[in-house]
């Protein structure tokens, strides 16, 4: 068996050392060094206590009822919750990464000492701004969380799939939709409220946007993989919260990297007829406004049905005041910043609400949130990584599972220019870090699958039309 493996592998370049160099110059992977390959049942455990784990640091650190409770989900003062449980909560989530990293990878994974060595050089600049940082405390602490996420990530990597990773994504997004319908319930503000009304549960409505904007992703990316139409069923459910947050920078972002989901299960024929249906329907509405005599109010449209004067999106919900005075700051320390996580002191927070009339906690945009934070080093280290990781999913873009990634990096991307949930410690990190570091792992085009059976598989594209040939031993 062990022999006929390596044949199954060395059709797909991944064979003997000598092989290896051989192909060193056509073999994306061939930066990498490889791993012994070994078919393994994966633990239960490995799947679930992970699984677990985020869900209750999520819940403990990031779930508040007062937003439930609040009209519009609008929460105005601190929130913080105990800084010991949040300590401990996270300590444990590095520590479940680090039972996984240890143990032996289930499938077919690859060592890539490129993505690891970059993140730990990455991690050590992190850690290595506290000698010039504002803050120094604040900085070390901030520095120990992030590791416990790039820990869980990391572990993640080495004991799931990409199927294991979509699946549980989904699961976690799930509950924690529930569990914020549930808490509106409770409180009775479950849409109440007419117009002002915002989708929240126990999450700030911009959080649960992002939450809801997963659950799509995940669910569609199920569906194209297992064909279960209960996919779609959550994916559609998912898409009425997302709108009920009324949160435009989580609706958009979840639209574009639907779309780049979409796209390559689209015919030619699918994408004219779209146009086609869309331009009929925006040409209908418009002439049966233009009968009524209805003037289109485009601020009423951007702010969502939210107040106009608080969400006027001319002004970007008073972010413009806020990312000008956080540049001009910036401009001091260009080039390293302030601190990992010291830029927002109480004496700077002041000075901001002096002027803007309000207390930020963060930039409200995620590249501005890096600028003052990691300076301009962080952040060309951050888009080098990132850019790497997006080229490694577009380059197993045939399979529909590593699409979700490539997705998911754009809904990140777009994410972080008016917010700063994917470059914050949460939910939107741990799974960006852990699914980074599982592309990394995966195989090019993840054509080694075991089924449930124990039978190894080979899924190759032999056409544009995406047919398989596959082969197997029992």
């Amino acid at each position: 068996m062990f022999v006929f493996l390596r044949r199954l592998l060395s059709d797909f370049g991944i064979g003997t050392d000598n092989q290896r160099e051989t192909n060193s110059s056509d073999d994306m992977t061939a930066s990498f060094l490889y791993s012994r390959i070994e078919v393994r049942p994966q633990p239960r455990w490995q799947f679930w206590l992970p699984l677990l784990a985020i869900g209750c640091v999520v819940l403990l650190n990031s779930a508040r009822l007062q937003y439930a409770d609040a009209p519009g989900g609008e929460i105005y003062g601190d929130l913080q919750g105990n800084s010991t449980v949040r300590r401990l909560s996270y300590l444990f989530l590095g520590g479940v990464g680090c039972l996984l990293a240890v143990g032996k990878p289930r499938q077919f994974k690859t060592t890539p000492n490129a993505v690891v060595g970059f993140s730990l050089a990455l991690m050590a600049y992190v850690l290595a701004t506290a000698f010039w940082s504002e803050d120094p405390g604040t900085t070390f602490k901030r520095t120990v969380l992030l590791g416990c996420i790039v820990a869980v990530g990391y572990g993640i990597s080495r004991a799931w799939s990409l199927r294991d990773f979509v699946s549980a994504i989904c699961i976690l997004s799930c509950i924690f939709l529930l569990v914020g319908i549930a808490a509106e319930i409770r409180y009775g503000t479950f849409l109440t409220g007419g117009a002002a009304y915002r989708f929240a549960g126990v999450f700030h409505p911009a959080k649960q946007a992002f939450n809801c904007g997963t659950l799509v992703l995940a669910s569609v990316t199920l569906y194209f993989q297992q064909k279960n139409k209960l996919m779609l069923l959550i994916a559609a459910v998912a898409c009425v919260f997302l709108l009920l947050t009324k949160a435009r920078t989580g609706v958009g972002a979840t639209l574009v990297a639907s779309c780049v989901l979409l796209l390559p299960h689209l015919t030619r024929g699918w994408l004219a007829s779209l146009l086609v249906i869309g331009m009929l329907v925006i040409s209908a509405g418009l002439i049966t406004l233009g009968g009524k005599d209805h003037k289109i109010d485009a601020i009423a449209i951007g702010s969502m049905g939210r107040d106009r004067e608080q969400a006027d999106p001319r002004k970007l919900t008073g972010r413009l005041t806020i990312w000008s005075q956080a540049l001009e700051e910036y401009s001091h320390r260009p080039v390293l910043g302030f601190g990992y996580g010291a830029f927002w002191s109480i004496e700077r927070q002041a000075r901001f609400a002096r002027r803007n009339g309000w207390s930020p906690a963060h930039a409200h945009s995620g590249y501005i949130e890096c600028l003052v934070s990691l300076g301009a080093v962080g952040v060309i280290a951050i888009s080098a990584l990132a850019c790497f990781v997006l080229w490694k999913a577009l380059s197993c873009k045939h399979t529909k599972l590593a699409r979700f990634m490539v997705a998911y990096m754009v809904f990140a991307l777009i994410a972080s220019l008016a917010e700063t949930a994917f470059v914050s410690d949460g939910y939107q990190l741990i799974c960006l870090i852990a699914g980074s570091f599982l592309i990394a792992h995966e195989q090019a085009g993840d054509c080694l699958r075991i089924d449930s059976m124990g039978t190894v598989v080979n899924r190759l594209s032999i056409d544009s039309q995406s047919q398989f040939q596959t082969q197997g031993t029992g």
